[in-house]
C-alpha cells in the first residue's frame, strides 16, 4: 500500500473473508496489481438497512451505474444470511428490473465498454452492502503463468507462504532459493514478482468509466517502482520430470539469474555459492498425483536436503498430519511455524524448519 500512497488506510479492520478499509479510488483500483495473497478487490459503494424488497429497488435506482456499467447487463451475484430478504433469486430479479429501469432514464454511454461488470450483492442481519468487483478474473491468475502441470498450488497461497518464510527467518539480501520439485515454477515465480506490480493481464476497473475522472490516474507510480526492485534472489530450480521444467521455462522467463536440473533429487548439481541457501517446495501428497520413492518419506527428503545443501531453512507442503503434536524428525532442523490450510481442497500443512 505505501508504495501507492496509502500510509495509514482509514478503518482498516478484519472482515468476513477478508479486510476492509477506505483510501482513494484510484489507489484501491491499482492494488489488484500489487495485492499477492487476496482473491479480489472489491468497491464497496453503498450499505443500508433494508428488509423490503420496494427499498431495495428503490435504492439500486439511484446507483450511478454508467460509471462502471458498460453495454452489457451487470451480473448481480447474492448472499443472504440472517435477513428478511433471504431469497436469492428475487433479490437478483428484484436488482435487475432497478438497474433496466435505472438504464430506461441513463441510456448507456457512447463508446462504454462490451464488457461485463460483476456486483456482489450481500445481506447480513437485514444490511444490504452493494459492492463492484474491480478484478474481473481470480487475482491468483497473474498472468505470467501460460502453462500448468498437474496439481500445482494456487499463485496466491504460493505468495502466502513465501511471505510466511521470509517474515521468519529473514534471509540476507544475497540468497539462493531452492525449489527442487519446481513443477511449473510457482514458488519462484512468486518470488520474484513478490515486491513487483503485475502488468500481465487485464483487471475489470480498466473498463470503468469512471477512471477517466480519477485526476493523474495511471500506472506511472508502479511501473517506476518496479524498476527500483533489486534481483537479489539466485533461483536453482529442479525437477525430475522433463515436461515440468520446460513448462517452468517457459513461465519463468523473466528470471535473470537462474539455474536448472532435470533429474532426481539425489541427482541435481547446480554451480556452487557462497551465499546462504534456503529452500521452499510442493512435493506430491499422493492425492491426486502419486509420489515418488524420493517423497515416500518427508523426514528423509528434508534430511537429504540438509545435507546436499545446508540451507538455513527448509519449507515444505505435504498432506496434513491430523495430530496436533510436532511431527518427529531425524534432521537437524528446528520447526518453527505449521500452517494448516486447503489446497484446491485437499487438507495440507506448510511446514518450515530452521537452523536453530
Amino acid at each position: 500500500m505505501s508504495r501507492l500512497g496509502i500510509e495509514k488506510p482509514l478503518d482498516f479492520g478484519l472482515a468476513e473473508g477478508g479486510v476492509s478499509f477506505y483510501c482513494g479510488l484510484g489507489e484501491g483500483f491499482l492494488l489488484n496489481h500489487c495485492v499477492k495473497i487476496g482473491h479480489r478487490i472489491l468497491w464497496r459503494i453503498d450499505e443500508f438497512k433494508c428488509n423490503e424488497f420496494s427499498k431495495l429497488e428503490r435504492k439500486i435506482q439511484t446507483i450511478p451505474w454508467n460509471f462502471f456499467v458498460g453495454t452489457q447487463e451487470p451480473q448481480f451475484k447474492v448472499s443472504s444470511h440472517s435477513s428478511r430478504l433471504f431469497h436469492k433469486k428475487n433479490i437478483e430479479e428484484t436488482c435487475i428490473n432497478a438497474f433496466k429501469k435505472y438504464r430506461h432514464g441513463q441510456p448507456v454511454r457512447a463508446k462504454a465498454s462490451n464488457s461485463k461488470t460483476t456486483i456482489h450483492i450481500r445481506f447480513d442481519d437485514n444490511v444490504c452492502t452493494i459492492s463492484v468487483d474491480t478484478s474481473g478474473e481470480h487475482l491468483h491468475r497473474r498472468g505470467y503463468k501460460t502453462l500448468s502441470t498437474e496439481a500445482p498450488l494456487r499463485e496466491n497461497l504460493a505468495a502466502g507462504l513465501l511471505n510466511l518464510t521470509l517474515e521468519k527467518i529473514n534471509p540476507p539480501q544475497q540468497s539462493v532459493f531452492i525449489d527442487p520439485m519446481c513443477g511449473s515454477g510457482t514458488f519462484a515465480g512468486e518470488l520474484w514478482h513478490l515486491n513487483r506490480a503485475l502488468f500481465y493481464r487485464k483487471y475489470a476497473y480498466e473498463d470503468f468509466f469512471i477512471i477517466r475522472h480519477i485526476e493523474r490516474f495511471g500506472h506511472r507510480r508502479l511501473k517506476d517502482w518496479n524498476q527500483q526492485v533489486e534481483n537479489q534472489y539466485e533461483f536453482w530450480l529442479g525437477d525430475q520430470d522433463s515436461k515440468s521444467i520446460s513448462v517452468a521455462q517457459k513461465n519463468l522467463s523473466m528470471l535473470e539469474n537462474v539455474s536448472w536440473a532435470n533429474e532426481e533429487l539425489s541427482s541435481q548439481s547446480f554451480t556452487s555459492s557462497n551465499h546462504p541457501k534456503w529452500i521452499v517446495f510442493n512435493p506430491p501428497y499422493g492425492i491426486r498425483l502419486k509420489k515418488s520413492p524420493q517423497t515416500l518419506s518427508m523426514d528423509q527428503l528434508i534430511h537429504s536436503l540438509v545435507e546436499k545443501y545446508d540451507p538455513i531453512a527448509v519449507g515444505v507442503v505435504k498432506e496434513r498430519d491430523k495430530s496436533a503434536s510436532a511431527p518427529n524428525s531425524t534432521h537437524p532442523l528446528q520447526l518453527v511455524e505449521r500452517f494448516v490450510f486447503l489446497n484446491n481442497g485437499v487438507p495440507v500443512e506448510f511446514l518450515l524448519y530452521q537452523k536453530p
